[in-house]
């Protein structure tokens, strides 16, 4: 994305994020016991590149990639019965831990051009907490942003509730919400209303046109303090009002 990192702006961005905010949790994973064969197996069946390795204990003990198990497949004298996945796992890894910000990821990423990082947690016992990889960096970067802007909007807030009457409103989208399913550029909202963010599954978003919402989702709305429960009950009643283009009003049922 052309992000200069050594720029004091963007270092700060990337400080103000934690590995465990961005990384993914729920990681595809393969037991260093498991023979080759079931390796093999996993690799056709996720299209993936890599697996961290892990004991019975969810210990994690190495990274096995798709290069590694080819490289064993060349030799003729090879047979994928005979060995197992800590027998071609690469050990002695660089981890990190889920607390630390995201730029400590990046240090130890870039000068080895490594694509991905295990994390682990803090207490010795080595156990895999979650995988971090390039894209995880730029959602990072992402939330940084937006932490950064409302950080700018909450800080000039009493401001500009005396200069023109704004506030905030942060609300939870229900299950039966009218805006539910629907694009934000098809809601009529008040022209004094901006839409900040929208939380997801714990991760901050800033929306766009064609963003789409769902139930659960967490809104921060700006602007009118007049307008702000008439705009809250745009997203979170079930009666919908859409502009021209959205098409005419509907009712959840």
């Amino acid at each position: 994305r052309n992000i200069r990192f050594s720029e004091g702006q963007d270092l700060d961005i990337m400080q103000s994020v934690q590995i465990e905010e961005v990384m993914i949790t729920d990681p595809v994973t393969i037991c260093e016991d498991e023979p080759l064969a079931v390796l093999y197996r996993r690799f056709q069946e996720t299209n993936l590149l890599g697996f961290p390795v892990v004991n019975s204990l969810g210990k994690l003990t190495g990274i096995v990639t798709l290069q590694d198990l080819e490289q064993v497949l060349r030799q003729d004298t090879v047979s994928l019965r005979t060995l197992n996945v800590d027998d071609i796992a690469v050990g002695n890894l660089v981890t990190v831990y889920p607390d630390e910000p995201i730029w400590t990821a990046i240090q130890k990423m870039a000068p080895r051009d490594l694509a991905r990082l295990p994390v682990v947690s803090r207490d010795g016992k080595g156990i895999l907490k979650g995988l971090v990889s390039r894209s995880e960096i730029l959602r990072a970067y992402d939330v940084g942003i937006i932490r950064k802007q409302r950080g700018r909007l909450l800080n000039d807030q009493a401001v500009l509730r005396k200069a023109a009457y704004n506030d905030f409103s942060e609300f939870r989208m229900g299950a039966q919400a009218g805006a539910i399913g629907c694009q934000l550029k098809d809601l009529s909202l008040p022209r004094m209303i901006n839409v900040v963010s929208y939380e997801r599954d714990g991760i901050v978003h800033i929306p766009k046109g064609d963003t789409v919402f769902a139930a659960s989702d967490i809104i921060m709305i700006f602007g009118r303090i007049k307008v702000l429960e008439e705009t809250k009950e745009i997203f979170t009643g079930k009666k919908l009002r859409m502009n021209a283009n959205g098409g005419e009003s509907r009712k959840n049922t």
